[in-house]
């Protein structure tokens, strides 16, 4: 396996299109949603979708820098999912007005880490 130490980001709007369609749906919790697309790029590849019913834009921020904070902190697990390199979009579910604002960092970390250990057990 070529190791690349970068996560690269999903940009273009046919990626999330594509992951979308064909990605697998994988549950974090009954909140996150992960979608995974194994691609035959050298590079995996990172997007997350928190719209604007989540809260307002420095609500999302905060989801946003959480996320990129625990990616860096496990990088090594996050690479480490399977041989195949794979395209991953975390999306946040539609709950209640103040569903989000009541999150926390570490129930938010174990949701993202929860999803990424079932997203090893079925790309292995």
């Amino acid at each position: 396996m070529v190791e690349n130490k970068k996560i690269y980001r999903l940009r273009s709007k046919n990626d999330f299109a594509l992951l979308s369609t064909r990605g697998q749906t994988v549950f974090g919790s009954h909140w996150l949603i992960f979608k995974v697309l194994n691609h035959e790029e050298k590079f995996h590849k990172l997007g997350w979708t928190v719209p604007k019913y989540v809260g307002n834009a420095v609500l999302r921020n905060k989801f946003k820098r959480w996320l990129r904070e625990i990616l860096e902190n496990k990088k090594q697990m996050t690479l480490k999912l399977s041989e195949k390199h794979y395209s991953l979009n975390l999306i946040l579910r539609k709950k209640n007005a103040s569903f989000y604002q009541d999150v926390k960092f570490e129930e938010f970390e174990r949701a993202v880490l929860n999803g990424l250990r079932k997203i090893k057990k079925i790309q292995n």
